[in-house]
């Protein structure tokens, strides 16, 4: 299989994943930010046990009939999530919460391409290929927004949902005809590990390391920041501060992902330098974008603040890998990216409900806005190499907590 294919999939992949996602969210978003955000908890708590299941499978049974597995689950998925939508004008929560959980426990495409590429090319041509597979979903998250808002405006938004189901099932016969790449190596290199599991416990040690603590909490508070403005904040802002229906904050997602896709070359091209440093400007340029949007309602804020927020976001979602890879020792950076996957199965789960449970209590998103500020700077305290710093990380925390329990 060339490298080129696999782009291509994975770009009509996320084409679809990102038309459903943001047809969702903003049909989602006319209810509580309570009920938005347990959709997308959902979908993390299906994700949490997905992303320890179908990896390894795909190891002893094969990329491509596991590929196929993933595309045909979430097919069924999405299936379920238009037929919730269409079968009623109100809220049909139970059927599009269990959709949420099949779609999370099946939606395993992008981590079956790495695998693919990490089979089929040369160790050094391996991060070209990881680069290419990100460009691809990027281009496929520029354009199914605009697309999928489009289509819904003028079709409804069940035409739409049906035509990502059909694409999800016309992708399982295309993988049924792709060559399988799991090699014979990867079985003999388990059986290795295997018999090598003696020292296991004392090899685990590292995670106790201080360092490594700090930088995980430092990753978990950015990484719960950034879901639960994902998922719940930034559908309820486009909703209410963009005129007209899907197509307006269609406009808007897409325009940001755009800024995250030209915010990732800036670290792509900084490589190699202090990563804590490059996670600590992202931090602030994520909480800048942020609170440029508290009190706002202004459509020329909202999408001037998306340059930020590119900025931030990219840098949540590249530079972590990089500082873990950075403080774990080198026989351990699979585990290590184990647990960063790990982490952010859990966010999904954790930050979609807090921070529709903290907009509710205070009815008010900017009191989630602020939330999500307050997170993004207690992570960046914990990056500090100060011990004042990392004191005043519970001060802040426990002072958010104090007022919403005062709220209620």
């Amino acid at each position: 299989m060339s490298l080129p294919q696999i782009g291509v999939f994975v770009g009509v992949d996320y084409l679809g994943t990102s038309m459903m996602r943001s047809l969702l969210s903003q049909w989602a978003a006319k209810g509580s930010a309570t009920s938005l955000g347990s959709f997308e908890s959902a979908y993390g708590a299906g994700q949490i046990i997905g992303s320890l299941v179908l990896p390894h499978r795909s190891d002893s049974k094969g990329r491509r009939s596991t590929l196929q597995l993933s595309c045909l689950g979430t097919a069924l998925g999405y299936g379920m999530s238009a037929w919730a939508v269409g079968s009623t004008a109100g809220r049909t929560e139970w059927p599009l919460l269990a959709s949420r959980v099949m779609t999370g426990l099946t939606k395993q495409t992008l981590t079956m391409a790495r695998a693919i590429v990490g089979d089929v090319q040369a160790p050094e041509r391996r991060q070209a290929g990881m680069a290419i597979l990100t460009w691809a979903s990027s281009v496929g998250y520029l354009i199914g927004p605009l697309m999928g808002g489009w289509l819904a405006d003028g079709l409804g938004i069940g035409v739409p949902m049906f035509l990502i189901t059909l694409l999800f099932l016309a992708l399982v016969v295309v993988c049924g005809r792709l060559p399988e790449t799991a090699p014979a190596a990867a079985a003999a290199a388990r059986s290795g590990e295997d018999m090598a599991a003696a020292p296991a416990t004392a090899s685990w040690r590292w995670l106790l390391a201080p360092k490594l603590l700090c930088a995980l909490l430092a990753i978990t508070l950015v990484e719960v920041a950034l879901t639960g403005w994902t998922s719940v904040a930034r559908p309820r802002l486009t909703k209410r501060i963009l005129p007209g229906g899907y197509s307006s904050t269609s406009v808007y997602d897409t325009w940001l992902s755009l800024c995250v896709m030209l915010g990732s070359g800036l670290w792509g091209r900084w490589q190699g330098a202090d990563t804590c440093r490059f996670m600590l400007a992202g931090n602030v340029a994520f909480a800048a974008g942020l609170a440029m949007l508290l009190r706002s309602t202004s459509e020329l804020v909202l999408y001037l603040s998306a340059a930020l927020l590119g900025v931030g976001i990219s840098a949540a979602r590249t530079l972590p890998a990089a500082l873990l890879i950075g403080i774990a020792p080198d026989s351990s950076r699979g585990a290590v990216m184990g647990i960063l996957d790990l982490l952010g199965s859990f966010c999904r789960v954790l930050a979609p409900l807090l921070t529709g449970n903290v907009i509710d209590a205070f009815g008010s998103d900017d009191a989630g806005l602020a939330m999500l500020v307050s997170l993004i700077l207690s992570s960046s305290l914990l990056l500090l190499d100060s011990p004042w710093s990392k004191g005043a990380v519970p001060a802040i925390l426990v002072l958010f907590v104090a007022m919403a329990l005062a709220r209620q």
